[in-house]
């Protein structure tokens, strides 16, 4: 289940949810004022490369024991 970043174009406000389908995605209400005018945006996402020694962290490869 992705995790998407929406803007309530009515408070500003930006908050997150775990939608089930992209249909789902496209029909969000704004969790602090209840406004139906919110837009999905782009999120930034990190992912871990493994190796043999352990999971690599973003600024270098950590030693996992």
């Amino acid at each position: 289940m992705p995790m998407y970043e929406y803007a309530c174009a009515e408070c500003g406000q930006r908050f997150e949810r775990l939608v089930p389908s992209s249909a789902d995605a496209d029909r969000m209400t704004c969790e602090h004022c209840g406004a139906t005018e919110v837009r999905r945006l782009v999120s930034v996402f990190a992912t871990a490369k493994a190796n043999g020694d352990g999971g690599c962290c973003g600024g270098g490869c950590c030693r996992v024991n």
